[in-house]
């Protein structure tokens, strides 16, 4: 069920329902394992799309509520579609910093997914063959 309160986005992965959370111990898993950089990372992740980042990022936003069961390598197997994935992740990033939307619209957790997948799909189309 989706919480902005707690921060928990409902995710379908391969017919399964999941929830993707990115704590306060998730980010820190984040900057341990990506760097302090990770958020530019995620992003670039999308674009390239580089799958390893994304499923890394992934399995850590499952590790809350799924505690062992989604390691990258898993992930990686099988291979579920990016988009819906960098779409949850996007979200829940959204609501891990910011909270509650509130009723102001600039903190809408949809606007940034918005903004996020247009790019990746522009730069992808747009890339040189």
């Amino acid at each position: 069920m989706n919480n902005q309160f707690t921060g928990n986005i409902d995710l379908k992965l391969m017919d399964q329902s999941l929830t993707l959370c990115y704590d306060w111990d998730a980010v820190m898993m984040l900057v341990s394992e990506l760097g302090e950089d990770f958020d530019s990372q995620i992003t670039d992740a999308g674009l390239t799309p580089n799958l390893e980042v994304l499923a890394k990022v992934l399995s850590i936003g499952l590790e809350l509520h799924h505690p062992g069961k989604f390691p990258p390598g898993l992930i990686m197997k099988m291979s579920p579609p990016i988009i819906p994935v960098a779409q949850g992740i996007q979200q829940a990033m959204t609501v891990a910093w910011y909270g509650t939307t509130m009723g102001d619209p600039s903190l809408d957790p949809k606007r940034p997914v918005r903004r996020f997948l247009k790019r990746i799909l522009w730069d992808w189309w747009n890339q040189p063959s």
